[in-house]
């Protein structure tokens, strides 16, 4: 196989609900009549009829929910007497549901496919009561058909790109990375992959465009067609210390390098990921001359990218390569494994809470059967999840770790599963992946052999 050592700075639902307290159907913002439901009234003080509550807005059309996926749907009760209605909500086994303010949240775990049942009830207290059955329809977790092209199709093969997603635009994008024609040549091409055709096309480069090289690690808000990319290496393995800002157009792409203000320096392989909710940028550790185990916040001021340097009370240890993606509803980034020595891997997971009260805060969350240590796999966040896909990368620089991981990054749930399902694509370590609205797409890398090669994985 390519061998993969390191680089040489380290001897390296359907959810059909009844309308709520009556049986007639209303439009897409009232509750449907294809579930059932049933009510009791009872008499209050000088027999006044006490009406049970009702689900203003249950949906009328069925709502579908994949497997580790999370779905909102609203959730107003009304009371005719204005009492306090309580829910309560009876699940199927493999399913999570909770009201949250005024949304009904439903998770499904990996276990439940198909068709399912879940029992929703809402009491006023005062005898009242709505008894509804809700449908569940769970879509499972599955692989494409892998996508493959052959050579001047499209991209080489290639190793520690940088990948942008432009939903609008309905294209993911491959910039750079190293090459094996010689191994680690440094790349400095972008193509353009249209998910709905699942065809290649070479992109222009403008603007002030990088110069050759992998891991140069991007953010930004996913599906934007929009990032910023920091650190890598190129020739010699070289290490940058640039910012560029990217933006997508077709097929083309425009850079502009950005003014640093206090600037952590050069850094490979490292942790960098965007908060949209804060407007900030984290990023950690990687390598330089050797491991590093700092934390930076980055924010764009007037065209500088502004850097400060924060002194969390805990953190991760020092590591390369790890695997890592960003809620970007909550502002938490999940950081799992990467290489903590000459020889050792860390097993752990670490969340950074970039809005917790008081700054950016990192908490260990390693929870039981998490998987083995390993770096430079394949990191793909899905904010369906909101989850953490772990695929491949190698604990000792010469076989890749077997195995599709998905870590439950809700706050209360941090929980690792295996995932097996036909069709999965060979493993390898190295390559990358871009989420996209209907799935997450990964490919390229190494193994026994390179690969030049895409496959979704979805619902």
């Amino acid at each position: 196989m390519m061998a993969l050592r390191p680089l040489r700075w380290l001897a390296l639902t359907t959810l059909a609900l009844a309308a709520c307290g009556d049986d007639s159907s209303t439009d897409g913002s009232g509750g449907g009549a294809d579930a059932s439901s049933t009510t009791s009234t009872t008499s209050g003080a000088g027999g006044a009829e006490n009406t049970a509550p009702s689900w203003e807005d249950a949906p009328a059309a069925p709502l579908s929910l994949g497997q580790g996926a999370t779905i909102r749907i609203p959730f107003t009760v009304a009371d005719a007497e204005g009492d306090v209605v309580t829910p309560t909500l009876t699940p199927p086994a493999g399913v999570d549901a909770v009201v949250e303010g005024a949304e009904l949240v439903i998770h499904a775990g990996y276990d439940l496919e198909g068709p399912s049942a879940m029992a929703v009830s809402l009491a006023d207290g005062r005898g009242g009561a709505t008894e509804l059955t809700v449908s569940l329809e769970v879509a499972p977790l599955a692989w494409s058909e892998t996508f493959e092209w052959g050579l001047g199709e499209g991209p080489e093969a290639r190793e520690h790109a940088t990948v942008l997603v432009d939903d609008d635009g309905g294209s993911i994008y491959v910039m750079f990375g190293s090459g094996y024609s010689p191994y680690l040549e440094p790349l400095g091409d972008a193509w353009r992959f249209d998910v709905a055709t699942e065809t290649w096309s070479e992109c222009t480069l403008a603007g002030d465009v990088p110069a050759p090289g992998g891991s140069r690690r991007i953010g930004g808000r996913r599906g934007s067609g929009e990032g910023w990319l920091y650190g890598g290496y190129g020739e010699d393995n070289v290490a940058f210390d640039e910012v560029f800002h990217v933006v997508a157009d077709g097929d083309v792409l425009t850079f502009e390098e950005l003014e640093q203000e206090n600037p952590p320096g050069r850094r490979v392989l490292h942790v960098f990921a965007f908060d949209p909710g804060t407007e900030t940028f984290a990023m950690f550790g990687g390598v330089t001359l050797g491991l590093e185990g700092d934390t930076w916040t980055m924010k764009v001021e007037d065209g500088v990218a502004v850097w400060t340097e924060l002194a969390p009370a805990a953190a991760p240890s020092k590591r390369y390569g790890a695997f890592f993606g960003m809620d970007e509803e909550l502002g938490r980034l999940t950081l799992f494994s990467g290489q903590t020595s000459q020889t050792e891997f860390g097993q752990d997971t670490w969340i950074l809470d970039l809005r917790a009260e008081g700054g950016p805060t990192w908490t260990e969350v390693t929870p039981p059967g998490s998987p083995a240590g390993r770096r430079n796999g394949t990191s793909a966040w899905d904010p369906m999840g909101p989850r953490l896909f772990v695929f491949g990368g190698t604990s000792d620089g010469a076989t890749s770790q077997p195995g599709l991981f998905a870590f439950d990054a809700r706050p209360g749930h941090e929980s690792w599963t295996e995932i097996v399902r036909e069709g999965q694509p060979p493993m390898r370590s190295s390559g990358f992946a871009g989420a996209t609205e209907d799935g997450v797409w990964l490919g390229f890398g190494n193994d026994d052999g390179v690969y030049r090669d895409f496959t979704r994985l979805g619902h």
